[in-house]
């Protein structure tokens, strides 16, 4: 079973949403979009399936991002490097789950 540990799991949001272009992360219509840890929980990824077929990164892009698939490429590599810190090899999938302006924050 893929772990990823709860440092770094943190450490990918932060890079994550320091990319120009990212609003903020994604937890999913319900919160499922989310790594658990005791009394912790890391929103806006997660592995997919119960065998780990893939890992995911859900963001809110700015409405001003630019390209959307240049955007996701940036957060796509970010993701990889994460994972492979921890020796774990998956595709990793980028969801925009939806577009906000800067002044929703």
């Amino acid at each position: 079973m893929a772990t990823l540990s709860l440092d770094t799991a943190q450490e990918l949001v932060e890079s994550v949403q320091a990319v120009p272009g990212v609003h903020s992360m994604h937890a999913g219509r319900f919160g499922e979009v989310a790594l658990l840890y005791p009394k912790q929980r890391v929103q806006g990824v997660r592995f997919l399936s119960s065998r780990e077929s893939a890992f995911e990164v859900d963001i809110v892009a700015s409405f001003d991002a630019g390209n959307l698939y240049e955007l996701a490429n940036q957060v796509r590599e970010l993701a990889t490097s994460a994972l492979s810190k921890e020796d774990i090899d998956l595709p990793v999938r980028v969801v925009i789950a939806d577009i906000a302006a800067e002044d929703e924050r």
